[in-house]
C-alpha cells in the first residue's frame, strides 16, 4: 500500500514500511547514500559530496559484505557436500526439507579450517576476515567450524553475519554462536 499524502509505503505480506528512501534501498539492496544518489536526479536535488569519513566507513562496509557473500557461498555448498552429511541428517531430524534448508540459505560451517582455507584461496586478506568478525581474536580458527549456519541479514537485506549451531548436545563451545561484533554486526541492533 502507498499514501502518496503521507509519503509512506506498507507492505502487508513481509511488513515493511517507511519513506521513499527505505523503500529504494529494501528493493534495490542499497544503502541510503546509494538511494538518495539514485533519488535525488528524479527530484531535480543535487547533492553535496561525500565526506572523505564516510566514504572511507562505506567502502569498509562494502568490503566485509563481500567476505560475506563469500563466506555463504562456502557455508551453503558445505552443506550439501559430504562432510555435511551430519549437518542434514540434523535437519531431516528437525523436520526441515531441503527445499527450506535452500530457501533460509542455511550452510554447514564445513570441518575445522576449511572456511578459513576457502578464503584465503579467494585471495581475502586474513585481517579482513577477522575484521568481519568470522574467526577467533588470533584469527588462526573460524567461529563456525562443524556447525549448522543460519545468515542474518539487516533490515536492508545486506548479509551482516552468521550464527552458527553446534551439532548435537554434546561437544566443544557454546551451542550457539554469533559473528563477532564488527562494522557490520551489532547484536544488540540485528
Amino acid at each position: 500500500s502507498v499514501s502518496s499524502e503521507k509519503g509512506l509505503f506498507y507492505c502487508f505480506g513481509c511488513h515493511a514500511h517507511g519513506d521513499v528512501f527505505n523503500f529504494v534501498m529494501l528493493r534495490e539492496g542499497l544503502d541510503f547514500r546509494s538511494a538518495a544518489q539514485r533519488l535525488a536526479p528524479l527530484a531535480g536535488v543535487e547533492l553535496e559530496p561525500e565526506s572523505p569519513q564516510a566514504l572511507e566507513r562505506r567502502e569498509q562496509r562494502a568490503a566485509l559484505i563481500r567476505v560475506n557473500m563469500q563466506a555463504l557461498a562456502f557455508f551453503r555448498n558445505a552443506l550439501w557436500e559430504p562432510a555435511g552429511t551430519a549437518c542434514r541428517m540434523y535437519l531431516r531430524e528437525r523436520g526441515i526439507t531441503r527445499g527450506q534448508a535452500k530457501r533460509f540459505e542455511l550452510g554447514f560451517g564445513g570441518s575445522a579450517g576449511a572456511l578459513l582455507r576457502e578464503l584465503t584461496q579467494r585471495d581475502l586478506a586474513p585481517e579482513l576476515v577477522a575484521r568481519a568478525g568470522l574467526c577467533t581474536e588470533d584469527g588462526q580458527r573460524s567461529l563456525f567450524d562443524e556447525r549448522l549456519i543460519f545468515p542474518i541479514y539487516d533490515d536492508l537485506g545486506q548479509l551482516v553475519g552468521f550464527s552458527g549451531r553446534r551439532l548435537g548436545d554434546t561437544g566443544r563451545g557454546p551451542k550457539y554462536i554469533n559473528t563477532r561484533e564488527s562494522l557490520l554486526f551489532s547484536k544488540r541492533r540485528v
